[in-house]
């Protein structure tokens, strides 16, 4: 198997749009160009994250182990190994849920904390 192409973000950054759409994620450089009209969360989805490291936003969505399997069809290349990111120094999802869930769970466990801080405040009086 031929190596990969490496590529710089700055290459990546490049292809943003629908007529070229190129996705960093986890290192690794997709053209999902092809995919945009077959993504079943649209593709505005996609264009959001296009020429950027959307690793944390495909990560957050939740994709399965199968959306995971068919990405690797759209692989062109890696990022130049200078600009690669570490594993593990992205924020992890907590609660290894989709981006939606985990910003719902957020403002729950944000407006608990504010009802239980005026409930202490208001037991003082």
């Amino acid at each position: 198997m031929a190596p990969l192409e490496k590529y710089s973000r700055n290459d990546v950054k490049n292809h943003n749009d629908s007529n070229s759409t190129w996705l960093i994620i986890e290192n690794k450089v997709y053209d999902v160009t092809t995919f945009l009209n077959e993504h079943p969360g649209g593709e505005e989805t996609i264009l959001e994250e296009a020429g950027k490291d959307a690793t944390e936003a495909f990560i957050s969505a939740g994709h399965s182990s199968e959306a995971r399997e068919m990405l690797r069809k759209y692989e062109i290349g890696e990022l130049i190994d200078s600009e690669k990111t570490k594993k593990g120094t992205r924020i992890p999802n907590i609660f290894g849920t989709g981006r939606i869930v985990s910003q719902v769970i957020f403002v729950a466990l944000t407006v608990g904390v504010f009802i239980a801080i005026r409930m202490y405040h208001s037991s003082r009086n």
